[in-house]
């Protein structure tokens, strides 16, 4: 058999191999989560002890009721968490911040995990479970509704759509208290701390 004709039948098999893979696949596949009565406070005192507070008052009113809300709460996580008067908190500080006041609380059953590779699967998996988390974002791009980026920023993540490849993270950002969507991976490098009951 000729070199060219082996070509074309190799050819031929490709293309309908081809045909049927994309028959198969659907890009439009959507799934979703979202943690409902997700509080939601304003920027104070810094945005990664609002957002850990954020995360903690869900806990409180999911089993967990013995953390104080509001400016109390926060205050004990900027202190703990080591927050400087200017309001930045380095993420290496954020995790035993919200672990001490856990412990502080009674619950020293809570372990807060920092981690840096972040996977869209990893927020679901969070998310799937009801466990809102913090997201630190650096030179985060902007949420929905926004004409400015959020930069070196915190939020509290509670959910999540994904549409195709496309990826949208609900967060609470402590600039608004109502409910945002920055899409996954619109930032040049995230930390997330899981908080795990």
């Amino acid at each position: 058999m000729s070199t060219c004709r082996k070509q074309d039948e190799i050819k031929e098999v490709w293309n309908s191999l081809e045909s049927k893979m994309a028959g198969d696949i659907s890009i439009t596949a959507t799934y979703s989560h979202k943690i409902s009565d997700f509080p939601a406070e304003l920027w104070y005192r810094g945005c990664a002890p609002t957002s850990a507070a954020m995360v903690l008052e869900y806990w409180d009113n999911n089993g967990y009721p013995n953390f104080p809300t509001g400016t109390t709460l926060i205050n004990e996580l900027a202190n703990a968490m080591g927050t400087t008067s200017g309001g930045s908190t380095s993420t290496n500080n954020i995790d035993n911040g919200i672990e001490t006041v856990c412990s502080n609380h009674g619950y020293s059953g809570i372990d807060a995990v920092t981690e840096n590779s972040v996977t869209k699967t990893k927020i679901e998996t969070e998310i799937n479970a009801d466990r809102p988390f913090t997201m630190s974002m650096v030179n985060g791009g902007r949420g929905d509704n926004y004409s400015q980026s959020y930069g070196n920023h915190t939020v509290a993540c509670y959910g999540y759509y994904r549409s195709g490849v496309l990826q949208y993270d609900y967060i609470h950002d402590t600039w608004q208290t109502v409910e945002h969507y920055i899409v996954y991976g619109s930032w040049e490098w995230v930390t997330n701390t899981w908080v795990r009951p």
